[in-house]
């Protein structure tokens, strides 16, 4: 399903440093879906030089749904579509799961440096504002904590891009090991729904190959003697402090192999960082 404006607009308005511009879709949500992404139509004619990091942002009836990874437009960029993947789900206990009817602000939260990305827009058809908002501090929790809004009627050529629940096909028993080994996009959908945090805790993370543990896909290795070790066979969501992205695991062993608290496994790992960083700083939080 696909909410928001699929139009590339004629115009363009450059995007300020810390500044978080957004439009408005009244009861836009009819159904029980999960955030995938947001796409915009976007340049980076906007400066002379340089580059502009920005994230994607999505509330529902006022509270924070879902936040992309950043991504970084650089001055001189042609105008494309820009994926904006939704990797954090500050407010939800199941991948962004949203649920009911409601309306759904899409938006964009931009940093440093000011002026380099554009984007296209419909004038004087929308519904939106501007706000300022500090880029490394993120969106707010609460859509009601931003004040003094610029208004802008301006149609931004942005939308979101949401799935149905996932539903296991026709199996008598489906495990958690099932849901693994599905599809990564899926395997998380799966593994989200009908959980809530029970208990976090800091740990260093780490990730591991089939060397260490041969299961592939959404699953983690713990220390053998660490503090995670009685976690065996449970859910976890691993968000790593640094890139403030986040990653749902079933934790599928414990090993004297994993020097670290708890050691994903490739593809896992890649959700949250990338395979140059040999640890991570993260919270872990068990799922029940």
């Amino acid at each position: 399903m696909i909410l928001g404006n699929t139009t590339i607009g004629a115009s363009q308005v450059s995007l300020g440093v810390n500044e978080f511009r957004l439009v408005v879709l009244e009861d836009s949500l009819q159904e029980s879906l999960i955030p995938a992404r947001l796409s915009a139509y976007m340049d980076g004619l906007g400066g002379a030089g340089g580059d502009q990091r920005v994230r994607g942002v999505l509330y529902v009836n006022g509270v924070l749904a879902a936040v992309s990874t950043e991504v970084v437009i650089a001055a001189g960029a042609a105008a494309t579509w820009v994926s904006f993947p939704f990797y954090t789900f500050p407010n939800s206990a199941s991948s962004g799961l949203l649920s009911g009817t409601g309306e759904v602000i899409l938006g964009l939260l931009s940093g440093l440096a000011a002026g380099v990305a554009r984007i296209f827009y419909v004038p004087s058809v929308g519904t939106g504002d501007v706000y300022s908002r500090t880029y490394v501090d993120g969106p707010y929790a609460a859509f009601a904590s931003y004040s003094s809004p610029t208004p802008d009627t301006n149609y931004l050529s942005i939308h979101a891009v949401l799935s149905p629940v996932w539903a296991p096909p026709g199996v008598d028993v489906v495990t958690d090991d099932y849901y693994t080994e599905l599809g990564f996009p899926s395997a998380q959908q799966a593994l989200l729904l009908n959980v809530a945090s029970e208990s976090s805790v800091t740990a260093i993370a780490g990730w591991h190959g089939t060397y260490v543990d041969p299961q592939r896909g959404s699953v983690a290795v713990v220390n053998s003697s660490g503090s995670l070790a009685g976690h065996v066979g449970e859910r976890v969501r691993v968000s790593s402090r640094l890139t403030k992205r986040s990653v749902v695991v079933l934790v599928h062993a414990e090993s004297d192999l994993v020097a670290e608290d708890i050691s994903l496994s490739r593809r896992a790992w890649l959700a949250i960082g990338t395979l140059s960083d040999d640890e991570l700083t993260v919270s872990v939080e068990v799922l029940a």
